[in-house]
């Protein structure tokens, strides 16, 4: 995708954000770096910002360093904002839930404040977690045994993953109303990510027949990349009431974006 194509899309048919297929967590911190705030230089973002080694790629960085430059450009009316719509995983296995989690602790941190138990909580949360690296093993792609994700300690996160989207949702009123709509919004999908995530490792360390096992992984990654890019959508639908625009380019691999079923060969290996 050309800068000139980029520029068209923007100025003449109403683009306001542009979704890669890359992590939608770390596509935040390049929304903030387009923004103008976050990191000061695009180095940071090469490997925080993108999943897959994307962010090596050098049309990736002069696609970001152009909407920053956009952006900053004051005769500009709107804001352009930048999404990774793919699920938190990489091609050979699936990122810890801590990143994800962590957001919406920090998210419900904001609006208690202290002494209200959310120390406490997380406390128990992170040693639910344990270490990032028995979540992110690539041997569990290939060998289920390998997985955390049917453990006691990963039940008992998904229990409490349930009992934070409750929470958000119970108290939706108060939450908007103490920070906003959008803060809140995006918080709740962070929560109900992490639900995904914790069930694609549960996927992981599934004993069912290996080509399946893969099949189901698959298939919860394109789910949760339907709901990135169905959030994605939302934020810029409400934006157009704001400042004009509110359509997202989504460029991805023509399997994950094409009507009807997508047909993968696997590996004789798998």
């Amino acid at each position: 995708m050309t800068l000139g194509i980029s520029l068209l899309l923007v100025e003449e048919h109403g683009f306001s954000a542009i979704a890669l297929e890359s992590s939608f967590p770390r596509g935040r911190a390049v929304n903030d770096y387009v923004a103008g705030r976050g990191p000061e230089s695009y180095e940071y973002l090469r490997e925080a910002g993108f999943s897959h080694g994307f962010g090596r790629l050098e049309a990736n960085r002069e696609l970001v360093e152009w909407m920053r430059e956009y952006n900053a450009d004051g005769a500009h009316r709107g804001r352009l904002r930048f999404y990774g719509f793919d699920s938190p995983t990489e091609m050979m296995f699936a990122d810890s839930p801590r990143q994800v989690i962590h957001f919406v602790l920090d998210y419900l941190a904001s609006i208690d404040g202290a002494g209200t138990g959310r120390d406490e909580e997380r406390q128990r949360i992170d040693r639910l977690l344990g270490q990032d690296s028995s979540w992110e093993n690539p041997a569990s792609m290939m060998d289920p045994e390998k997985s955390v994700g049917l453990s006691p300690n990963a039940s008992a996160l998904r229990i409490k993953v349930e009992d934070l989207i409750a929470e958000m949702q119970v108290r939706r009123p108060e939450l908007v109303a103490k920070s906003d709509e959008d803060r809140y919004l995006e918080a709740i999908h962070y929560a109900e990510m992490a639900r995904q995530l914790l069930s694609y490792h549960a996927a992981l360390a599934s004993g069912s027949e290996p080509g399946k096992r893969i099949v189901q992984c698959l298939s919860l990654r394109d789910a949760m990349m339907a709901d990135n890019l169905s959030y994605a959508a939302a934020c810029e639908h409400r934006e157009q009431g704001r400042e004009g625009g509110g359509k997202v380019l989504a460029f991805a691999h023509n399997s994950h974006l094409k009507l009807g079923k997508a047909e993968w060969q696997l590996a004789a290996s798998i």
